[in-house]
This record gives structure tokens, C-alpha cells and sequence, in this order.
């Protein structure tokens, strides 16, 4: 069993999906945060690769920050930054701090399947994408999205430096939306669904690509599995 630091910060500051990545360009832009790789991914002139352990996101519309392992003292600095005008895009808005909760949770295999919803998740590479589209029966299409959910644990785990070292047992229970989007001005296609795993997997943990901005937010529902 592994245990999981998760910090979450939350503003009383409108911010839509939309504008995720100027709210983070906003908050990185602050004094402390601008040469910090953890708080945008970033060295120097070059992508940190890796798990973001710093995801900025959209709850309510409002501005939410979420921080794992490392990254949660990162962005304890954050909390003192409150009542102050800042600018998202071009509109100007007011940063104030409404919460700011941490908590410990487990990562481990289960002798029970837990049910999870996933939201806006973002599983394809431009390759898989294009198998994944060619797939004409939707018994391939949902056990190709199952690959991918469990490629996608596997890769999380790793970035915490968690080696998972038994069958990891995904299903797709409920497909609740498929649809076509733009990150960055690149297509992608985003799923949102429910899923049964053998693993307790933490409350608010992401999955998938670009989870920094918002996307793949996982959500526990239960243990029930009629």
C-alpha cells in the first residue's frame, strides 16, 4: 500500500475550463512560483516530463489548484495570496481564498471492484486516436478504452514512483459523453464515464493527458457493484 499527500486549494475567483491556462499563468507569474518546474512543468525552455504533481483547475467555475506529494509545499505559498487583483486573459479579477484542505490517501489493489467516474479524460495520442477511430464495434472501442485507462494508472503510479506490481483489472461501466475538443488549438476527443477498478484510487486524482489544465479528474463513487 502507498500513501498519496493531496492538497487542494481553492479560490472564490471565477475561472471557466476555458481560461485554466491563464489562470495558471497568472498564479505562476507570482513571486516564488515563476522558476519553479513543479508549479508549470516547465525547465528552462523545456518540458518537465512526467505526472504533474500541480494541476490547476475549474470547480464551479472557480479557480481550484491541487497539489500531490512534492508539489503540496509548493503550493502552501499560495494560500497568503488573497484579496488581491489579478488578471485572467483580459478581464481583471479578484483573488480570494475560500479553502485550502489536505489529506492522505491510500493507492493499493482492492479484493473489490470501486466504482469511479472520470471527466473530460483525454486518452489518445494522435496514434491510438487513429486506431482507436478504425475500431467499427463497440465491444473493441470500450475494451481499447480500457487499455488505455489502465496504461494511464500505470503511467500515474510510475510518476509517483509507485511500481504496481499485480494485474490491474479495469470495465467500463457507463459512457456518459464523447465528444471533440480543443486543447491548445490540437484536436483531441474527450470521454467522460464510469469505470470499475481492483485499486482504491485517491479522490481527485487525473488521468491521461494534460491533466494539469483540468482534465481526467477521477472521482470515487463506491463500492456498490449492482
Amino acid at each position: 500500500m502507498a500513501k498519496i499527500t493531496i492538497k487542494e486549494i481553492k479560490f472564490n475567483t471565477r475561472v471557466t475550463h476555458k481560461e485554466i491556462p491563464f489562470f495558471r499563468s497568472c498564479l505562476c507569474s507570482m513571486a516564488d512560483f515563476a522558476t519553479n518546474p513543479l508549479m508549470h512543468n516547465h525547465q528552462g525552455d523545456s518540458l518537465r516530463y512526467g505526472y504533474p504533481l500541480v494541476q490547476y483547475r475549474s470547480i464551479g467555475n472557480k479557480g481550484v489548484v491541487l497539489a500531490i506529494n512534492e508539489g503540496v509545499t509548493e503550493i502552501t505559498p499560495l494560500e497568503r495570496f488573497t484579496d488581491m487583483d489579478i488578471n485572467i486573459g483580459s478581464k481583471r479579477r479578484t483573488l480570494q481564498l475560500e479553502s485550502s484542505q489536505m489529506w492522505v490517501a491510500d493507492l493499493c489493489f482492492t479484493s473489490h471492484p470501486i466504482l469511479y467516474t472520470i471527466d473530460n479524460w483525454l486518452p489518445f495520442s494522435s496514434d491510438n486516436e487513429r486506431l482507436f477511430v478504425k475500431l467499427d464495434s463497440l465491444l473493441d472501442r470500450v475494451a481499447f478504452l480500457q487499455r488505455m485507462l489502465t496504461a494511464n494508472i500505470i503511467s500515474m503510479a510510475k510518476g509517483f514512483g509507485i511500481h504496481l506490481d499485480e494485474e490491474i483489472k479495469v470495465s467500463v461501466k457507463d459512457l456518459f459523453e464523447s465528444k471533440r475538443l480543443l486543447y491548445k488549438g490540437v484536436p483531441f476527443i474527450s470521454f467522460s464515464l464510469s469505470f470499475y477498478a481492483n485499486l482504491a484510487l485517491p479522490d481527485k486524482i487525473a488521468l491521461g493527458k494534460h491533466v494539469s489544465h483540468g482534465f481526467g479528474v477521477v472521482s470515487v463513487v463506491g463500492n456498490d457493484i449492482s
